[in-house]
């Protein structure tokens, strides 16, 4: 099976980590997975993803500042917030400081795959990073 593109799911919970990597996995992504926002820097310059899969509560480094490094080091990239905050004030602000999309936890599976779709077709519009 042809790979549908690279994929860093960024999440400290390991039931929720397990269940977006076997997800996207299904969905025909290849996955990494980072448990904090150092350990996703570092992979963001390895793996080269198309699409990077961000919670906002992680242990150390905050998604939020994962966001804006990885918009720094890799522009092209999407990032998709994953987050159990539903403010819609938050979420808007978020995709002003370059998000591609934000998907509220508890999330529909169909809803992260439709995310992901779009994500893949945009960062084959920008171009890898």
């Amino acid at each position: 099976m042809v790979s549908l593109g690279r994929v860093l799911v960024v999440e400290d919970e390991p039931q929720v980590a397990l269940l977006l990597h076997d997800a996207l996995q299904e969905f025909g992504y290849e996955v990494r997975v980072a448990v904090n926002g150092h350990e996703a820097l570092g992979l963001v310059a390895d793996y080269q993803p198309a699409v990077v899969v961000l919670d906002l509560w992680l242990p150390g480094l905050p998604g939020e500042s994962v966001l804006e490094a990885v918009r720094r080091e890799a522009p092209t990239v999407p990032i998709i917030i994953v987050s159990g905050n539903r403010d819609a004030d938050r979420a808007r602000a978020l995709l002003l400081r370059g998000a591609f999309d934000y998907v509220a936890k508890p999330f529909e599976l169909t809803a992260l795959e439709r995310a992901m779709a779009a994500a893949v077709i945009e960062h084959g519009r920008r171009g890898p990073s």
